[in-house]
């Protein structure tokens, strides 16, 4: 899934009467801005909309009063991170595997939002629903048989679940289009067990059992979710500890906790760091130029300069003829 939107409302910088959206659907994005602006708080409250599998659902970290905006009432029922994704091939190959993939056809978005008390909450777009039919189905069957002269009568029903007026809240919850009907699933099983000794709805019986196992089962929109809630991109923060690279290294004295900017840049390269610090404290000078040329390092360090170069060069292209264009459509000189 990519990330496409997010929107901040009372995290920190990012305060006032309505969320702030930022577009996240380019291939490279820059952030522009003196310091103290926000810019390292939006990366903050990016990473804090990650739904960290790790989380305690039944104790979730709360976002503390020096993380809400200053001087405003953020209140814990509010969002104040919303992370929107747009699924791709491998997720909608996902989604098809379940058994509720009938219902789950259109959808397109996945939804991530942190609540300022901790929580995290996923949702669909469009949100998925059950199947309506077999609830309106048996509703309509129970509206025409208790005109039907072989329900059973008022006397034999009183105080049960047959009583015409328990039946026709059955039928109201059943006409509705409610995502769960709750206690309605035993009002179902506990009417067809009624039913089930009287041979002329036996019939009858079977289908609001079969109706209640329908509904008992994982509604699509949670089946879902908790099938994507892994695929969830994780924020890596590319800060000073993995990206500040020292002018040199002593490698015979580095133990295995390799710094991380000499093992990104050793990746880099297809450079096996432990093979030549082996090499160097064995001694073997020639192996170890050996295993500098075959990483060829110069140039994979020069290949990825100039494709970072080619990128910043697109990107002030497209910014250039932005700026020149109208918003009519017609360019400006």
């Amino acid at each position: 899934m990519r990330l496409e939107a997010s929107w901040i409302h009372g995290f920190r910088r990012f305060g006032g009467p309505t969320p702030h959206r930022l577009r996240l659907d380019s291939r490279l994005i820059c952030l522009i801005g003196a310091n103290e602006v926000g810019k390292s708080t939006l990366l903050d409250a990016l990473e804090l909309g990650y739904p960290d599998p790790n989380e305690d659902e039944d104790d979730p970290p709360r976002v503390g009063s020096l993380e809400r905006t200053r001087d405003e009432s953020v209140p814990d029922n509010r969002v104040i991170v919303r992370l929107r994704y747009r699924l791709e091939a491998s997720d909608l190959a996902e989604l098809s595997l379940l058994t509720t993939s009938a219902r789950l056809s259109g959808v397109r978005w996945l939804e991530v939002q942190r609540w300022a008390n901790g929580e995290v909450s996923l949702t669909l777009d469009p949100v998925p629903t059950r199947e309506m039919r077999p609830r309106h189905t048996i509703a309509q069957k129970l509206r025409t048989l208790m005109a039907d002269e072989n329900w059973p009568s008022r006397e034999d029903t009183m105080g049960t679940v047959a009583d015409p007026s328990a039946v026709k809240k059955l039928v109201e919850a059943l006409s509705s289009e409610r995502p769960s009907l709750g206690p309605t699933l035993g009002v179902l099983r506990e009417l067809a067990e009624f039913l089930e000794d009287q041979e002329a709805h036996g019939a009858l019986a079977e289908e609001l059992r079969d109706l209640a196992d329908i509904e008992s089962k994982t509604h699509p929109q949670v089946e879902a979710v908790e099938a994507l809630r892994p695929l969830v991109p994780r924020f890596v923060r590319f800060d000073d500890d993995v990206r500040a690279l020292g002018s040199e290294y002593e490698l015979a004295d580095i133990d295995d906790d390799t710094p991380a900017p000499l093992a990104n840049l050793a990746r880099l390269a297809g450079l096996d760091l432990m093979r030549l610090r082996a090499r160097i404290r064995a001694n073997e000078t020639g192996t170890v130029q050996d295993i500098l040329d075959s990483a060829n390092l110069r140039d994979r360090l020069r290949v990825g300069c100039a494709t970072e170069a080619r990128a910043r060069r697109r990107a002030c292209s497209l910014y250039a003829r932005q700026v020149a264009r109208c918003p009519c459509g017609s360019s400006r000189r």
